[in-house]
């Protein structure tokens, strides 16, 4: 329950730039991994030689380069370099690894 002397977010005054508050959150976000990063740009090429490939195949085209095909496959590249990257990231930065490292540390 909040406390009575402090405003909630509908009582609290707008900023004087009239625009949205940093919150806290925002500034404890941490930047992704690069492996992430690579990940992303991965998959959204891979994404857009997918969308290509279609459309060319639909417009009746058959014999598509071999260079379209190949980009399309860093759709499912960059999908798992990005869940491997997020998993490697959450791993290392787990309370039980921490907790495992210091026991380790005091042996």
């Amino acid at each position: 329950m909040p406390d009575a002397s402090s405003p909630t977010s509908a009582q609290r005054p707008p900023d004087a730039s009239g625009g949205a508050r940093p919150t806290d959150r925002a500034k404890d976000r941490r930047t992704a991994a690069p492996l992430v990063k690579v990940g992303m740009i991965a998959f959204a090429v891979g994404l857009v030689a997918v969308f290509a490939d279609m459309i060319l195949f639909a417009a009746g085209s058959r014999n598509l380069p071999l260079w379209v095909n190949l980009l399309a496959m860093l759709a499912p590249v960059g999908l798992a370099l990005g869940l491997i990257g997020v998993v490697r990231e959450n791993r290392s930065s787990s309370p039980a690894l921490a907790a495992r490292r210091a026991a380790a540390d005091r042996r």
